[in-house]
């Protein structure tokens, strides 16, 4: 699993967001999208090439631009990964720490 920050210059607003989604929703090999709107900076958590990945942005010319890239050194699930599943996790947690009491 890789991590890679892109700066994308034109990240203003959700609708940006919502174009970048579609572009790259079609590229397997991403695990994950992290969207940090009011730095303009996307992580993309992936395995294998960033190619494809770098280009489908470029071809949006939003100004994204390659700032990083970090291999993990432990595989991310992409189900822990999304925000609607850290409910879940929460209340797991929750109920082991009941049943234990």
């Amino acid at each position: 699993m890789q991590k890679t920050i892109f700066e994308i210059s034109k990240l203003d607003c959700p609708s940006e967001e919502n174009l970048i989604r579609m572009k790259l929703d079609e590229i397997s090999s991403i695990a994950n999208l992290d969207f940090d709107i009011p730095n303009r900076k996307l992580t993309v958590f992936h395995n294998g090439e960033i190619y494809q990945i770098e280009k489908s942005i470029n071809e949006l010319n939003l100004g994204g631009k390659k700032s990083q890239l970090k291999k993990l050194s432990k595989p991310i699930l992409k189900n822990i990964l999304t925000n609607e599943n850290y409910f879940g996790l929460f209340l797991e947690l929750t109920l082991l720490f009941l049943l234990l009491k």
